[in-house]
């Protein structure tokens, strides 16, 4: 079983996210959390292989989470979404070598599975397909 972790301070959007999520990939778990601290103790005790966090977090900065996550974990795969996309984000996040960049505004599905799907394929995955709906 591979995991994901969702970071977010909107529990709406994380159980909707994570549920569609679940729903599309047989061989994921997706656990939720909405803070710093929450994202540390899940990653402690279960290291994801995909990471998704807000920019925004009651608790902190999601850019800086991430960029502390991956100078301990590099392994994680990790995509930062935001409501903007300004270019500051955009090239915030390429410096801290975030994987992908999503917004909200302009959520995208069918990059978001096609991101999972090469990260999952980077684990040589062979049993984790999308489900047909």
């Amino acid at each position: 079983m591979y995991s994901i972790l969702i970071v977010d301070r909107k529990t709406v959007f994380r159980e909707v996210f994570a549920k569609a999520l679940a729903n599309m990939f047989s061989n994921v778990s997706v656990t939720v959390t909405d803070s710093e601290p929450g994202a540390f103790e899940h990653i402690r005790m279960n290291v994801p292989d995909i990471l998704f966090v807000n920019i925004r977090l009651p608790d902190g900065n999601g850019l800086l989470l991430t960029k502390k996550i991956k100078t301990e974990y590099p392994q994680i795969r990790c995509a930062v979404m935001s409501l903007y996309d300004f270019p500051e984000y955009v090239d915030a996040a390429v410096e801290n070598k975030i994987d992908y960049f999503i917004c909200h505004a302009a959520m995208d599905s069918e990059g978001i599975v096609a991101f999972i799907e090469s990260s999952l394929s980077k684990l040589n995955v062979s049993g984790a397909r999308l489900r047909k709906c």
